[in-house]
């Protein structure tokens, strides 16, 4: 088998390849090129998947900043959620958890505190 034997490696593969070969020794890129003329691949095909290519690592980017929310948001959704939590506590005790009360409470005047200094 030949070093530069492309000939395992999908069409996918080969075109993404094809945008990097700038970093390949000379006769990689030669082997890349007559490769991608074996299986009639254009520079239409090429830029067709470097352009999905794009548009998924958006829409992945999109999606992790839908689920994440932003820092503040996401701050916010788990104030909400420990609040939920102590109430439960409350109902099933009968008593607040005053210590997780305390110690969520200085967590916050830190945070507040912290990102004044920063701004």
């Amino acid at each position: 088998m030949d070093i530069f034997d492309y000939s395992r490696k999908s069409d996918d593969e080969l075109c993404r390849l094809f945008d990097e070969r700038r970093q390949l020794r000379p006769e990689a890129q030669r082997a890349l090129e007559e490769e991608l003329g074996r299986r009639h691949i254009t520079l239409e095909d090429v830029s067709q998947v470097q352009e999905e290519d794009r548009r998924d690592q958006a829409a992945a980017l999109k999606r992790r900043r839908e689920k994440s929310g932003g820092s503040v948001g996401r701050m916010i959704q788990d104030g909400r959620e420990t609040v939920h939590w102590w109430a439960v506590y409350k109902r099933r005790t009968g008593s607040w958890s005053w210590s997780s009360i305390a110690i969520h409470f200085m967590n916050w005047v830190v945070i507040l505190f912290g990102g004044a200094f920063l701004i």
